[in-house]
């Protein structure tokens, strides 16, 4: 994909990176209305479907994406954000519980430890509550 950096210049102070949390408020004070489709495009792919921590530096190319509006609804978001989706789920959950027991084991105050999957979780999430409620019925005993 290619295309030209004029929506980073104007909105993006031509940085040469944005942390994600940046995107929103160009999106929001846009008055251009074909430049704030363009910008909120850029926003759903950043905060929706690449999804990352708000501190991370965003892909500054899907500005430029953008501006071509074919070639960017030809592009294969699904298969960015499955890998992007994939790297969180295949973090080694077990050495994160090996490091909290450890420091319980030895009395020091533990921690914060956190499982986090960027990428398209609304999708992960979306799955878990469909498997859950059919799961549910065949393993889970009612006490009730």
């Amino acid at each position: 994909m290619s295309g030209s950096r004029r929506l980073v210049e104007k909105y993006m102070n031509n940085s040469k990176f944005v942390r994600s949390g940046e995107s929103e408020p160009a999106f929001l004070n846009c008055s251009n209305t074909e430049e704030a489709w363009k910008l909120g495009l850029y926003y759903l792919v950043d905060s929706l479907l690449l999804a990352g921590e708000s501190t991370k530096k965003t892909d500054l190319d899907i500005l430029s994406y953008v501006e071509n509006e074919d070639e960017f609804f030809q592009f294969l978001w699904g298969h960015e954000s499955f890998d992007k989706t994939m790297v969180g789920l295949k973090k080694d959950i077990d050495h994160y519980r090996k490091q909290y027991l450890k420091l319980v084991a030895e009395k020091k105050k533990p921690a914060e430890y956190k499982y986090i999957v960027y990428g398209f979780s609304i999708a992960l999430q979306y799955w878990a509550y469909e498997t859950v409620s059919i799961l549910g019925t065949d393993y889970v005993i009612t006490l009730v």
